[in-house]
């Protein structure tokens, strides 16, 4: 009997384990399902991974200690990868709102995954028009093509007029759109090439002798090339760029330079003037020993704007979709932030000048 009595003993205490650690695992899993999953495609390897790395710190510090949980995906800056990671997000995951990607040509292939299963899709830095045009739960944060274009064109009016000018470009539908706004008298040359060029000598050599102004329309490492080429080859132009190259690598990889090069930015980034941006900064450098560039400032930005869309649609018993309708004059790291009715976005840029080793607003 004793034995006997034992065993049921042994056998109770196994049964009572269980049920508990099935309760457990039960909360774990409501706790789990609970939380909001955000599923964030970015460029992590291949050549754009400095600008993925950079947005993913931002992101993380934005979402540090939210009730929020991510999920980042390695959409290697290839159209096909971002579809396939969007899906297994939607499918696996189970996420409820997407980030990414960064590029026009990614995004555009993941915006119909994400309208079609109506999920919220926000673009942090991906600039064509059509992804607000025809993407039905697609929102971007950054200012259009025409937007970009025309900032640099009048630009260059107002401080170059009458000067020879070449523009560079990455035979990319977005890039070319930005080349054609700037081109629009078309009386600059242009010439195209192919991204993950590194040996621009023989571009530089095709630019018209009587240039002086050249437009880089491209991404940061490729530009950051030719312009030390072109320094090596003799070639003083004045260069003015996309905010692809308004990153601290530009000092770190190309120092000091003779002529100053300018850039479009959004209004008033990465501001050190503002105590709010002050702070991001001062928190950034805290934890990543290394400061942050716009890229990190539209991760924060993105991850700000995330979770105020889901505490006010917890709070309003809205979709997230709908309260992205509502996002107005958000004061954020890369600028004011307002989404208009057609999910376009009111967003102002500035120039701003690299010389001396170190950036600064150019003056109207």
């Amino acid at each position: 009997m004793k034995k006997k009595s034992v065993v049921y003993s042994i056998l109770a205490l196994i049964i009572v384990f269980g049920v508990v650690l099935g309760f457990v695992r039960k909360c774990n899993a409501d706790k789990k399902n609970d939380s909001i999953i955000i599923g964030a495609v970015l460029p992590l390897t291949g050549d754009a991974a400095s600008y993925g790395s950079s947005l993913k710190k931002g992101l993380d510090l934005a979402l540090d200690g939210s009730e929020v949980r991510i999920v980042y995906e390695d959409s290697k800056g290839e159209p096909k990868t971002a579809v396939s990671i969007v899906n297994k997000l939607i499918s696996v995951d189970k996420v409820d709102i997407l980030i990414g990607d960064m590029f026009t040509n990614t995004t555009m292939a993941i915006m119909p995954v994400a309208s079609k299963n109506g999920i919220l899709l926000l673009t942090p830095t991906a600039s064509s028009s059509e992804l607000s045009e025809k993407g039905e739960t697609t929102f971007r944060l950054y200012p259009s093509e025409k937007e970009e274009g025309e900032v640099l064109s009048s630009f260059y009016q107002s401080k170059f007029a009458g000067t020879k000018a070449t523009i560079i470009v990455v035979n990319e539908d977005a890039m070319l759109k930005v080349a054609g706004i700037i081109n629009q008298d078309g009386n600059k040359q242009v010439v195209e090439y192919t991204a993950g060029l590194s040996d621009f000598t023989p571009i530089i050599q095709k630019i018209d002798r009587n240039t002086e102004v050249v437009f880089l329309i491209g991404y940061f490492e490729e530009c950051r090339q030719l312009i030390k080429q072109s320094i090596e080859m003799n070639r003083g132009f004045s260069f003015i760029g996309l905010s692809t190259l308004y990153t601290p690598l530009l000092k770190t990889t190309l120092g000091s330079v003779q002529s100053p090069i300018y850039m479009s930015a959004p209004k008033a980034s990465l501001d050190t003037g503002n105590v709010f941006t002050a702070g991001f900064i001062k928190e950034y450098l805290s934890k990543y020993n290394e400061e942050p560039d716009i890229w990190a400032g539209y991760g924060y930005d993105s991850g700000s704007i995330v979770l105020n869309v889901i505490r006010s649609s917890k709070e309003n018993g809205t979709s997230y979709v709908e309260e992205m309708y509502n996002v107005r004059g958000f004061d954020g790291i890369t600028g004011v932030t307002t989404i208009n009715e057609d999910r376009s976005i009111n967003k102002s840029m500035d120039i701003v000048k690299y010389a001396d080793g170190d950036f600064s607003a150019v003056s109207d």
